[in-house]
């Protein structure tokens, strides 16, 4: 082989590599896939949760149905991202009407942290929160309408590690 063409091979290998690595959902660190296994609009596909830096996370959730401003704000519609380690907190994921915001409870119920919520299209919610110490997660939806409840979690048993 000629220099000149070990040199066009390493450069697709390395454009290739580039493209899965922002294409495909980062797998080591914490993430689930969840079938399509609610009749609410609120079916979790993916939940990720990757480490940024030494004390925040990102979330990212998938769904397989649009979800947004609307589906967010009914009164009984939601997500929960529970955050266990040496202390427990909850991520509140609700819509207010013009905007998603995330909060972050404590196990007493207090507010420790607010954030935005970024919906880079309308299969998918992302949020950065502080890790809290947090080694385990899982999410839970809830969604009321019309006098019918539905709910998804993800995964469905057991939790995601982090």
């Amino acid at each position: 082989m000629t220099r000149t063409r070990i040199r066009r091979t390493g450069t697709f290998v390395a454009a290739i590599a580039v493209v899965f690595a922002l294409v495909a959902p980062p797998a080591s660190a914490g993430s689930r896939w969840d079938p399509n296994d609610s009749d609410g609009r609120i079916d979790f596909r993916w939940l990720g949760v990757v480490p940024v830096g030494h004390h925040t996370l990102r979330a990212t959730m998938t769904f397989w149905n649009p979800v947004g401003l609307t589906v967010l704000s009914g009164a009984r519609n939601g997500i929960d991202l529970t955050m266990l380690g040496s202390h427990d907190y909850t991520g509140v994921v609700h819509g207010n009407g013009t905007s998603i915001r995330v909060w972050i409870l404590d196990s007493h119920g207090h507010k420790v942290y607010g954030g935005p919520v970024f919906h880079p299209n309308k299969w998918t919610l992302r949020f950065f929160v502080p890790r809290l110490h947090a080694d385990r997660v899982w999410a839970r939806a809830e969604e009321s309408s019309e006098g019918v409840y539905f709910e998804d979690q993800v995964p469905d048993a057991g939790t995601i590690h982090i």
